[in-house]
């Protein structure tokens, strides 16, 4: 047809061969989203013992933690670490390990976070909410 395009016969040829054999492949393997796989403990509430409360409505990346307010939660498939978009933070990175502190790669910043605000390691400052 007028919209086909043949860069070689042997191409051609494979190429109509899996069409006439409907050959697909194989599914993806199916990656679950650590954030949409926590369990819920009120409507759209969800509890993590390492990371706190939060609101989440499904299939949006974005949650309302109690201490941060609305942070964008990037896609993870464990909470090994997480990264999170914060408004006045920026990116930040966090795992189980070390929160309340967190890191901003950009700024080469730790920060250390209680539930009014929190303290800048490169300013030796604190900041509320």
């Amino acid at each position: 047809s007028e919209s086909e395009i043949i860069v070689d016969a042997n191409e051609s040829a494979r190429n109509n061969r899996i069409l006439a054999d409907k050959i697909s492949p194989p599914p993806p393997p199916s990656v679950n989203n650590a954030w949409d796989t926590v369990e819920e403990i009120a409507p759209n509430w969800y509890f993590l013992e390492w990371f706190g409360y939060f609101y989440k409505i499904p299939n949006n990346n974005w949650i309302y933690h109690e201490i941060f307010g609305w942070v964008y939660v990037d896609f993870t498939t464990t909470f090994d670490s997480v990264w999170m978009y914060h408004e006045v933070l920026g990116w930040q990175w966090t795992s189980q390990n070390v929160f309340s502190y967190t890191y901003n790669p950009y700024t080469n910043t730790w920060i250390y976070i209680i539930d009014i605000g929190y303290y800048d390691f490169n300013l030796s400052s604190w900041f509320a909410f």
